[in-house]
């Protein structure tokens, strides 16, 4: 007896796609075809996600994700496993070899410990590169913007113009403003 079923579907910027047909019964899910698989799933805005979305990592989930790669799982079965999205088994997957490359491990054998191409690894390192990049070229933005607004605080003392009290307000208020757009 079918108690209720559901579709999975997959959103990306390429748009779309169904995943799965799922099948809830007495006695628990069924596959109704070979791509169908069960994930329990919350619902937020209209689409459905895995129990364990933006749920953190540890590192035995990580050991048995790998373990998983290892033993053939695909992400999508890695996905129904640890019941999260392709997206992000992917991600981790990606966190894990970056982070055993910063290790001393090459990009090759880190390939074959984490179950990805040598080219999505690279990727990868050389978007973590990019982003570092930008984060400092922002946090050097923001101190040549701190220093210059620094600069035209003037001295205050019991005799300052209630107008340059005020103006240093106004600096201070725009230091705020940049610091934190900027991060």
């Amino acid at each position: 007896m079918v108690l209720s079923s559901s579709i999975i579907v997959s959103r990306s910027s390429w748009g779309t796609s169904v995943i799965a047909l799922l099948s809830s019964t007495e006695n628990g899910f069924t596959q109704t075809n070979h791509n169908t698989f069960q994930l329990d799933k919350m619902e937020t805005d209209g689409f459905k996600y895995p129990t364990n979305h933006n749920a953190p990592w540890t590192d035995d989930l990580e050991n048995d994700l790998l373990q998983q790669l290892g033993n053939g799982m695909t992400r999508q079965q890695c996905a129904i496993h640890f019941q999260r999205t392709t997206g992000s088994i992917g991600g981790r997957q990606m966190m894990i070899a970056r982070r055993l490359v910063a290790s001393g491990k090459t990009v090759e054998e880190v390939s074959d410990i984490v179950k990805a191409s040598v080219v999505s690894i690279r990727q990868s390192l050389q978007a973590e590169r990019a982003a570092k990049e930008n984060a400092r070229n922002k946090r050097a933005d923001v101190s040549t913007q701190m220093t210059t607004i620094v600069q035209r605080i003037p001295a205050v003392t019991p005799d300052t113009p209630l107008s340059v009290l005020v103006e240093i307000r106004d600096l201070m208020k725009q230091l705020v403003k940049n610091t934190s757009t900027s991060q």
